[in-house]
Parts: structure tokens; C-alpha cells; sequence
């Protein structure tokens, strides 16, 4: 009698991390405690600011969030460290497999566009896209 082997169709798969998971996933993987610190902060910004999880993210709520960093006060190096965390948090998500587009193109600290190569996430409509150029 021959063992039988079950397809990889079949095969269950570990279950996907949730957005709170992937992101204590990637906070992890940040290098220093003072980073992790500076970009929990920064993520918890975003989220408070969109109201919405990692998965329902659009490149408007992204593009409105790096506007509203530009009305807040704060220190232009402080934008810019809060945009730099957005982008590797949403480039960490897209390899994770949780985001299915590439991550968007967000404005720098000073209000330009900081694109990121061949990025790009629904914009709320059917097939509408913001693609970096």
C-alpha cells in the first residue's frame, strides 16, 4: 500500500496575520528600540488619523494623511520620519502578501512628491489607480 500525498490545492495554509500581527511583525524587524518607539508612534497616527485597518488603505487616505502632516506643526524632520515609516510598513505589508498593489508614492516632509518605483493602491472606484510615474 503507497502513502498517499495531498496536493498542495488541498494543503492547509497558515493563516494569514492579521494588520495588528503584521505590524508588531514589522516593528520587530525595525533595528533600534528608539525606532520601534518613533515608528509605533507614527503608524498609530496614521490609523487614528484614516480610521481604518492596514487592508482597507487607498492611495487617497495615504495622500490626505501626508497633507494633514503638513497642517499638524510638526518639525519637518519629524514628517518625514512619520512618512518613511508609512512607506516601509506599507512595503513590508505588500511582501507579507496582506497589500495586493505595491505601495504609493507619498509627499515629502516639504510637500513633494516622494514616489516610490512602479507603486501603486486602489483609489475608491471601481479600476481607478494612482500610479507613480
Amino acid at each position: 500500500m503507497q502513502p498517499t500525498v495531498q496536493s498542495n490545492s488541498t494543503a492547509k495554509r497558515p493563516p494569514q496575520p492579521n494588520g495588528e500581527q503584521l505590524i508588531k511583525l514589522w516593528l520587530r524587524q525595525q533595528p533600534s528600540e528608539n525606532t520601534r518607539g518613533a515608528y509605533a508612534r507614527d503608524v498609530r497616527r496614521l490609523f487614528q488619523f484614516v480610521e481604518k485597518s492596514l487592508d482597507r488603505l487607498t492611495a487617497l487616505d495615504l495622500i490626505k494623511f501626508s497633507d494633514h502632516l503638513l497642517s499638524t506643526g510638526l518639525a519637518p524632520i519629524s514628517r518625514a520620519r512619520t512618512l518613511t515609516a508609512v512607506r516601509s510598513l506599507l512595503r513590508f505589508s505588500h511582501r507579507a502578501g496582506m497589500l495586493a498593489e505595491r505601495p504609493v508614492h507619498l509627499r515629502s516632509a516639504s510637500g513633494a512628491v516622494n514616489p516610490l518605483p512602479g507603486a501603486s493602491l486602489p483609489v475608491p472606484g471601481p479600476g481607478r489607480k494612482i500610479e507613480a510615474t
